[in-house]
């Protein structure tokens, strides 16, 4: 029969790869979750003051996986801090935003909540007009 190229990999089981979440604030903040996985899905979770609440899918294609992986690395995000303020100043009232990346064996979560540096205000603003961009259908309807 067909023999088996020793180090080819078994194809290996969709992981998040990237994360992107808002979480509350004491006013009327978003709050959501967004996970991208490897073999394209994106899962949208909606929790409060958003348009779309609870689960909704979508798929994120390889040209437009790859720019954002690009931006990834162009962000130096695994040179940030892993918060911001880098002080640690815990501002109750203040929405954060967490992005988590895992390229294969690497990963890192930043979570900002002010101070951020400009390379991570636009990538938080690249993922966010990625998420705005998608078609979103709730997971009930979806296949």
């Amino acid at each position: 029969g067909a023999t088996q190229v020793p180090d080819e990999p078994a194809p290996a089981e969709a992981y998040v790869w990237v994360r992107y979440a808002k979480t509350a604030c004491y006013g009327e903040c978003p709050v959501y979750t967004v996970e991208f996985f490897t073999d394209g899905k994106v899962v949208y979770e909606g929790k409060a003051h958003v348009e779309k609440l609870g689960r909704h899918l979508a798929r994120l294609d390889e040209t437009r996986s790859r720019a954002l992986r690009q931006r990834i690395v162009a962000a130096g995000f695994f040179d940030l801090y892993n918060r911001y303020p880098a002080q640690g100043v815990e501002i109750a009232d203040a929405p954060s935003t967490i992005v988590y990346v895992r390229f294969g064996d690497q990963e890192k979560e930043v979570r900002s909540i002010v101070e951020a540096p400009e390379s991570l205000e636009e990538l938080h603003a690249y993922i966010e007009s990625i998420i705005d961009s998608l078609k979103w259908v709730p997971e009930e309807g979806a296949d």
